[in-house]
């Protein structure tokens, strides 16, 4: 095996191939460095190794490598998928301000545990959200429909518990929406028909509302705001009713017998409102 006391690269621009098999290093220092293709297989790395302001642009392997000490992959950019499954992190890890255009499950893992020991919750949340969405590709509707159901109504509900905005935009155009067909006047196979529309209009809300984010909320929920307060069988251009609707623990109010489509509705409702909860809990918290 091969060791290396000392490597220390500064403000090189072109590194073309840079490969380490079976080496042992002592002190490793890249900075402000550009690196095409970057192996460092079964590589240990005995003391502090920083990787500051590198940009890792091909490939990068660290396959069987061992950090033993401190490590810092602060402000690196790594322009194609990043991979540290097979990596060994003894100590602490620095991915502040890191960026990647790709990477997999278990290395979303990874940078956000390092985060979360360093109680830095908001880029801690950045790679939960991350490694949900790899989760996300690895579900098999064939396989598990009810696990893979349950994991898509928590993305489209609240982008896994990262965006409290989302919940909200839901619990208020659901609830708008849920008045203005008025359910409880209706048969069971025009409620479900009805239930249906509302499914469609869900799914392509909530397209617009991820490609077009916060700003196109805003005039969705006036619009369904205008269609609940200007139905001549709603009649609540108060919003009591509303209020009441958004409230998952009204039915335990009052004597009026509760049907299917409202208890569907309350559960949906009380959902929301937890993921709101938790969302903004998420984002604000300390440890």
């Amino acid at each position: 095996m091969c060791i290396r006391d000392r490597l220390n690269i500064v403000d090189c621009e072109n590194i073309g191939d840079l490969k380490c098999f079976n080496t042992n290093f002592n002190i490793v220092s890249f900075r402000n460095s550009i690196i095409n293709n970057t192996n460092f297989t079964n590589a240990s790395f005995n003391e502090k190794s920083s990787f500051i302001d590198t940009k890792f642009k091909n490939k990068t392997d660290f396959s069987h490598t061992t950090f033993n000490k401190i490590c810092s992959f602060r402000k690196s950019v790594f322009t194609k998928k990043l991979d540290l499954t097979d990596t060994v992190f003894k100590d602490n890890v620095n991915f502040l301000n890191i960026k990647t255009n790709e990477l997999n499950r278990e290395t979303a893992r990874i940078i956000k545990d390092s985060f979360e020991k360093q109680n830095n919750i908001i880029d801690a949340n950045r790679f939960y959200a991350l490694e949900m969405k790899e989760m996300e590709k690895e579900l098999n509707p064939l396989k598990n429909i009810f696990e893979w159901l349950i994991f898509k109504f928590h993305k489209i509900s609240s982008d896994h518990s990262q965006d409290w905005l989302m919940s909200l935009f839901w619990i208020m155009n659901i609830a708008f929406l849920y008045g203005y067909i008025d359910l409880k006047k209706m048969g069971i196979i025009q409620v479900l028909d009805k239930m249906f529309i509302l499914v469609i209009v869900g799914v392509l809300i909530s397209y617009i509302y991820k490609r077009y984010r916060g700003w196109f909320a805003i005039p969705i929920t006036f619009l369904f705001y205008n269609l609940y307060i200007s139905s001549p069988i709603v009649n609540d251009s108060n919003l009591d009713k509303f209020a009441k609707n958004i409230n998952p623990f009204s039915i335990m109010k009052g004597s009026d017998p509760i049907t299917f489509d409202e208890l569907v509705f309350k559960i949906i409702i009380a959902y929301l409102i937890y993921q709101l909860i938790v969302s903004i809990r998420q984002n604000t918290r300390r440890k």
